[in-house]
């Protein structure tokens, strides 16, 4: 991780309480969670949205598996060593921050998370990617506030990957449907949509 070091990642990353990083580890790649409390943690995230904003997508997507704080147990970052207000604090600032700075330099950018957000963060978010397997009552709750979209895997092959099984599925649980790559240009000729997402880390 060449990058990560020379960037000194690691004063960014949420600890664990035996103070070892807080990490997701995939069969496929490896991430670490920015603290929300740390500066550079923020500045980090900020600077990939303005990067990726610059490219002009329709959509932003990003934070992985659900909008929210992470707890950090670290005694050097400037925060109590436990979960707290702070996180709340920490993170709202995040949102709306990140919000801001894709519009600076993409004012019709919409922001976009992976699984639904919380209700806290609704007005943050216009759309979301939903997954096959999310019961459709939140869809049915809050499609006037953020518009779902049935996401496809393409690394494996299984039900969500496979557009015939879950088209039926993702349009009466109030899911835009994507395709995988091989049917995205005809998609985008069809909703006109690009995104672009990101993960914190990956190895």
């Amino acid at each position: 991780m060449p990058y990560f070091r020379a960037h000194d990642g690691e004063s960014a990353v949420a600890r664990k309480w035996d103070g070892t990083l807080l990490q997701d580890v995939w069969p496929w790649r490896k991430n670490y969670f920015a603290c929300v409390g740390t500066e550079k943690g923020r500045q980090m995230v900020l600077e990939m949205t303005r990067r990726m904003a610059e490219f002009g997508p329709d959509v932003v997507q990003q934070f992985d598996q659900g909008p929210g704080p992470f707890a950090c147990y670290a005694a050097n970052h400037g925060h109590p060593p436990v979960p707290g207000p702070w996180m709340t604090e920490g993170f709202n600032g995040l949102v709306r921050s990140d919000a801001a700075t894709a519009k600076s330099v993409n004012p019709n950018v919409a922001m976009s998370c992976e699984g639904a957000p919380p209700e806290t963060y609704l007005q943050d978010f216009q759309t979301w990617d939903g997954r096959t397997t999310t019961c459709p009552l939140y869809s049915f709750l809050y499609h006037e506030y953020a518009n779902g979209f049935g996401g496809c895997f393409t690394n494996r092959v299984n039900d969500e990957a496979l557009p015939g099984p879950t088209l039926p599925l993702k349009l009466p649980s109030g899911s835009a449907p994507i395709c995988p790559p091989a049917r995205q240009r005809w998609l985008h000729g069809l909703i006109g949509h690009r995104f672009v997402t990101y993960s914190i880390f990956d190895e």
